[in-house]
């Protein structure tokens, strides 16, 4: 085996995780919103900046009753979505502090649609507080380790992101090759 394929072998090894039986779990707290009154942080100074996009193809009828086109608000400030697979969460709460830390920090530093990124370390370590390049480094090779990112050849400092774990935009535009509809199981419900 090549050292290239022992690599690969090294970095793609999942970690394993223990997990407590359910019998010794708490039960999730039921919650009636009608009774919890108003979220502390969303007061005045709450904004969700919206922009206007054109809904292709699609119209509406205006006050007069003429056919327009459609508009719909979207959102202005950017996210990346972290989706909420229980194993992703174990796999995430398994990682060491400086792990954890830089994978925050990529997380805000994720441009739309795309599954790559180049990490400033020197700007990431004066962000977080991190003094020891070594540090740095052994939270790189726990991310790569773990499948968060994984280094990109030719390019230093550049790393794939591993759109099952998180992304920044539409996977289903990204990797439009690999939507496959979700079909429920034993005639269940259609809805998510």
């Amino acid at each position: 085996m090549d050292n290239k394929k022992r690599k690969a072998n090294r970095i793609l090894k999942k970690p394993k995780i223990e997990v407590t039986s359910s019998a010794n779990r708490p039960k999730k707290e039921i919650v009636d919103e009608s009774k919890i009154g108003v979220n502390p942080f969303v007061s005045n100074d709450f904004q969700v900046l919206v922009g206007k996009k054109l809904n292709q193809g699609k119209y509406e009828r205006d006050g007069d009753g003429d056919l327009v086109e459609s508009y719909y608000d979207m959102e202005r400030d950017t996210k990346t979505s972290i989706y909420n697979k229980s194993a992703n969460r174990l796999m995430t709460m398994g990682l060491s502090a400086s792990a954890m830390r830089l994978f925050v920090w990529i997380t805000y530093e994720l441009d739309i649609n795309k599954d790559y990124l180049w990490i400033n370390h020197v700007r990431y370590m004066d962000e977080s507080g991190t003094t020891l390049l070594a540090t740095y480094k052994k939270a790189i090779d726990e991310l790569c380790r773990y499948c968060y990112i994984y280094p990109m050849m030719n390019y230093k400092d550049v790393f794939w992101i591993n759109p099952a774990i998180y992304f920044n935009g539409s996977r289903i535009k990204k990797y439009s090759d690999y939507v496959v509809l979700y079909e429920p199981k034993n005639g269940g419900d259609s809805e998510f």
